[in-house]
């Protein structure tokens, strides 16, 4: 029997742009339904109210970011989670641990190529799909 839920995603983005770009590139490629925040609070309250299967934030956001966002995931739901960040090495040497929360987890570094981006998104989603099962 072939499942006929929709899979919904989260992005998490302050950059309005980048948000609706990310979004409509994932919608039309993946056939997902996909949830947008501009912060780390906004993000909480989607997770509160739909069914998400995975997390794509930003590091760096007002209010609250992306690293605050990765550890109330870890705490509630430990869903997949893809960060995205502009700054410097040094600063994800200290998020690299991020794969020990759940292997599907990644960081990606801006700027990217979002067909990458939404390949890995695949994959995590066929990987979560097959473990559902």
């Amino acid at each position: 029997m072939i499942s006929t839920q929709v899979l919904e995603l989260l992005i998490a983005e302050d950059e309005r742009d980048l948000r609706e770009i990310l979004s409509t590139h994932i919608e039309e490629n993946l056939n997902v339904k996909v949830h947008l925040a501009s912060n780390g609070l906004e993000a909480i309250e989607i997770l509160k109210m739909n069914k998400i299967l995975l997390i794509i934030s930003d590091l760096m956001m007002p209010i609250m970011g992306g690293k605050e966002l990765l550890d109330y995931n870890v705490k509630e739901n430990n869903l997949p989670f893809i960060l995205i960040t502009a700054t410097d090495i040094s600063q994800d040497l200290k998020l690299s641990g991020i794969k020990t929360y759940h292997p599907s987890n990644a960081i990606f570094h801006k700027p990217f190529s979002i067909d990458l981006l939404t390949s890995h998104i695949d994959h995590i989603i066929y990987k979560e799909i097959m473990r559902n099962r």
